[in-house]
């Protein structure tokens, strides 16, 4: 596959772009994509983007896992910090549940209950 387009002005050197299309084709020939719902085709993409920016930034060695999951887990306890302080100013579980786009069930067991 062809990632010229998608990678529009980024500089890589010869052995960056082979691995970035190793990397990329490995991605799209992982076993999600065959189930996913025509649907869900714009979040689909939003997700295959940032898999080709993870991949991308990798290859750079401008980002990794690691700290990409450490970011992921202080918005994660920041996200919580959010929905008791939401509770704790008066609004209701439902109001909390739309604005975190989270389930109310979610909600409720961030809240101890």
């Amino acid at each position: 596959m062809d990632y010229t387009d998608w990678l529009g002005s980024a500089q890589l050197t010869t052995e960056q772009a082979e691995a970035f299309t190793a990397a990329a084709d490995a991605y799209y020939a992982l076993p999600f994509h065959t189930d996913r719902d025509p649907e869900d085709a714009a979040a689909d993409q939003a997700e295959d983007d940032a898999a080709l920016t993870a991949i991308l930034q990798t290859v750079l060695e401008e980002d990794t896992l690691t700290a990409t999951a450490s970011r992921a887990r202080q918005a994660q306890l920041e996200l919580t910090a959010w929905v008791r302080a939401a509770a704790a100013l008066g609004a209701p579980e439902r109001d909390i549940a739309d604005q975190a786009r989270m389930a109310r069930a979610t909600v409720r067991k961030r809240l101890g209950r």
